[in-house]
Formats: structure tokens, sequence, C-alpha cells
């Protein structure tokens, strides 16, 4: 039977676990035969090994990953948004969409300028970027924002580098500051986009509330028609200038000439959670960076980009900025045969196997990693990831499914419900004094390696219903024939 909804996965790890690899226990853990799904529990009482109590150190300057980057990844955020276009009144044939399009006409505002942001936060976001961060954080990471309500235009024959997108927000702002007052479409203050206090170090825990004097916490600015086109961006910390008077924390500029930026809007403004370009991954990376890999990877992650298969995050994410459903008592959690919630962060050699049940990825947060064995201390680690994906047409959210999906182009297959797997390459250190160099790493990630369907093992299936938290269901389509399914999977003996 084809897979749908939430999966029933039963390991055998047998063959692995009765080889002898010599691999010494970690201080504290129990030593008991490995069990396969058929067996039960040990009939010899375990042996434990005294446990040697760690050494209490000072761990007030250390960095954790949970704490963010630059921006916390936890409560609320707003972002101010400015549009912009170009008139290349002195080089007319340098203009990159000179009549403008359907979606942004020439002299005006977007046609999707209400569906980047979601002004406030609501049950159901329906904004693109405030709903991909409402699904992928589990709710633990609302992105709300508002625009000025009007086109800045940026003169050549006035600022000569104004075709330059990558340093528009000045120029911007200088537009912006022409105007009487400040005026958002939706009537926000500058206060209302000053939710954080800046000044936190990379890697530190971020405070909540208003600067004295204000400082907006992120400032983006999105042009119609510039060097940028479309797919391009940076962000960077900082300002780039007063903005009615503040300056601001972060900030960011993109092309949006043929469609709202989605894909680089939310790369980049994810390098500020998670870190620089030795964090691509998912499809983020590119050839002239160092990789782990002999080939760019595939695959999906909050740093995927333009070789993503799926839009939405990993496992990997959500366990690096410490996101889990608000009821779940393990940052990786998964469920026994009986669904009582046990810790979805496998180790086979210290007796980790069982039957496990993953409910859908992005609604439940339910995932596996399984770490693999016979890896001497030396090497890379590696760990394997197990993301039950009911896709979009199950449980609505509009980044589960692949990219390009939505344009209905016959050549890029939808994404089905089922199993999806990527093997993480070492990157499992989240705190310390500098986490963006760890072990001498190579400076571009990429250890995100996406596994082929096939290897994915026998399916056996079983009805249950996809859940969301609070009984709430997104909007979008979902089939009703479908809609109340799960299914089980037998793995791999």
């Amino acid at each position: 039977m084809r897979l749908a909804s939430t999966f029933l996965i039963l390991f055998s790890l047998t063959s692995i676990c009765n080889a002898q690899t010599g691999r010494p226990m970690l201080p504290g853990k129990t030593k008991m035969p490995p069990r396969s799904f058929l067996q039960g529990m040990p009939t010899t009482k375990p042996m434990v090994e005294p446990t040697t109590l760690p050494v209490a150190k000072d761990t007030s300057t250390e960095q954790s990953s949970e704490n963010g980057w630059y921006l916390s990844p936890h409560g609320t955020i707003r972002v101010l948004v400015l549009f912009a276009e170009v008139v290349y009144d002195k080089n007319p044939g340098k203009d990159p969409q000179a009549d403008g399009a359907e979606h942004w006409p020439k002299g005006q505002l977007p046609r999707w300028k209400d569906n980047v942001f979601d002004p406030q936060q609501l049950k159901v976001p329906k904004a693109l970027v405030t709903r991909y961060y409402h699904d992928i954080s589990l709710g633990r990471y609302v992105v709300l924002g508002d625009y000025i309500d009007h086109l800045f235009t940026l003169r050549e024959s006035e600022y000569p580098t104004a075709a330059n997108g990558g340093s528009a927000n000045a120029l911007v702002i200088k537009e912006a500051n022409k105007l009487p007052a400040f005026r958002t479409a939706h009537g926000l203050t500058p206060a209302d986009f000053d939710l954080w206090k800046d000044g936190a170090a990379v890697g530190m825990p971020k405070t909540p509330g208003a600067d004295d004097p204000h400082s907006y916490d992120h400032v983006m600015v999105i042009l119609r028609n510039s060097s940028l086109t479309h797919g391009q961006g940076s962000t960077d910390p900082g300002s780039s200038g007063k903005l009615f008077g503040y300056e601001s924390d972060t900030q960011s500029r993109f092309g949006g000439m043929n469609a709202l930026p989605f894909e680089i809007l939310k790369h980049e403004f994810n390098h500020l959670l998670l870190g620089g370009n030795n964090f691509h991954s998912g499809g983020g990376n590119a050839a002239q960076f160092d990789s782990y890999s002999l080939s760019v990877q595939g695959g999906w992650s909050m740093m995927g980009a333009s070789s993503s298969s799926l839009l939405t995050c990993s496992g990997w994410d959500r366990d690096r900025l410490g996101w889990q459903a608000p009821n779940a008592p393990f940052l990786i959690n998964a469920r026994d045969a009986e669904e009582n919630p046990v810790n979805g962060d496998l180790d086979p050699f210290a007796g980790d196997t069982g039957i496990f049940l993953l409910d859908d990825f992005v609604t439940s947060g339910d995932a596996l990693r399984i770490r693999m064995p016979f890896l001497p201390e030396g090497e890379y680690q590696q760990w394997l990831w197990v993301e039950n994906h009911q896709t979009y047409a199950l449980n609505g959210s509009p980044t589960d499914r692949f990219h390009w999906e939505d344009t209905n182009n016959p050549c890029v297959a939808k994404a089905r419900p089922g199993l999806y797997m990527t093997m993480q390459i070492e990157r499992d250190i989240k705190s310390g004094r500098d986490l963006r160099r760890q072990r001498g790493l190579p400076p571009a990630f990429d250890g995100l390696r996406a596994l082929r369907p096939r290897t994915y093992g026998r399916h056996l299936a079983r009805h249950l219903p996809v859940r969301w938290p609070d009984d709430r269901l997104p909007e979008g389509p979902r089939e009703p024939a479908q809609r109340q399914q799960r299914a089980g999977a037998r793995g791999v003996r």
C-alpha cells in the first residue's frame, strides 16, 4: 500500500547490534543486549558502570545555537519592509524590467505586498513568510511585518549607484526620510518594530524589549528592477542609516523582479538565526564552497536554496534552534507502539531499538535521529534522520512540498506523503566558545545528504488522524479521502 499520513516505524537492528565492535560505552550508560522489535525486555540484570560527575564549568561566555546567531529564533519579531524601484533615466537600456510585470506594475507597490508578512499574529497565519516560520518552528517563532505604504524611487540621475541593489538600503532610507511622517500600511509605529534589545553577541542570549532610543529589529528592502533581478539578495547585522530617526539592528535587501522573492528571503533571514555560509545545506550550498561531499547536495533545510527539494525545514534545523512541540517532552520526539512519548535521539549500540511511531513531521515535530555505528572517534560522525512528511496535500503546510511544485509545471512531480531521510555529517556541537568553527570543519556545511526513496524499506498501512496543535487545521487543500490516514513502515532488517 502506498504511504499516506503518519507512519509506524519498526527498526530491527539485530544484524548491526549483534556485531562486536568494541565501541566503548559512555559514562553512566547501561550495558544490555540490543533488542529488535521482536524482543522484549532483557532477561538478565543489566550492568551499570559508575558515573563520573563532570567538573562544573563557567558557561556564561559560551555560545548556544538555541540562542540564535544575530537574532533570537524564539518569541516574536516584526520586520519593517520598504519597496523600491530604479528609474534608469541615464542608462535606460540597462533596465532589466522596463515595463514592469503583472505581479509588480511599474510605479506601484507589488500585488503580493500583503502576502509577505502578517502585521499581527493570527491563529492561522495567512502571509507566506509568517506562515513558513510558524510551521517550521511549531509555533515557537512568530515573524510578523508591515511595509511603508509608499513606493520609493531611485533615479540614476540622483543616485549614480542606484542600480546596485547590494547597496540600496542607504539610498531607500534617504528617500523614505523625505516623507512627512512614518506611515505603514496597517498603522504601526516605530516602537512596533523594536521588540528585541540590540547588542547581544552572536550565539548569546537575546533580551526581549525595546531599545532606548528605538532601533528597528530588522529593515528589509525589496527592489523591482535592480541588479539583484530575482532570487538574489543578502543580509547583515547593523544599519544603513537612521530611518525616521532610528537605526536598525539587522538589515537585508532582495530582488523581486519575477515574484515574491520567498526562497532567497527565507534563506538569507535564516542566516541571522543559524550562522554564516558555513551553514549552507539542504540545497543551499554552491560549488565554489567546500563541502563534506564530492558534489553539491540537494535535500531540504532552512539553509536550502535553488537546489532544494522540499521547501520546509529539517529535523536538524529544529534540533539546533531548540524548536519542539508545546507538549513534547523531548527535543527530538517520537512515540512508542502504545503512542507514549519517547526520545527520538537513538543510539542502537546503547539499546535504543524497538517500535517507533512518527506523526507528521511538520505539524507534530516528531522525528528520529539514529547514530551510525562503526565510525572511529577520529572520523566525522554521522546520524540518520527519519521524518514523516505528509506534504501540502494532507497537512496544508504551503512549504511541505517540492520546490517549484506550485508552478504546475508537468516536469515537476509532486512530493508524495511518506518517509524522508537525510544523513547528518558531523555538526553536532550546539554550545561552546565559537560555534562557527567546530573541530576544524570546512568553511561550508552541506552536511545533510538526502537519501533516495528506494532505500526506505517495506511499508505497512495503518489509519490514524493527522494531528495539529490545539485541534487547529490550516487553510489549504487536503484530499478528503486521505485526510485521516496514517501509514506504517517496517524498517529494513
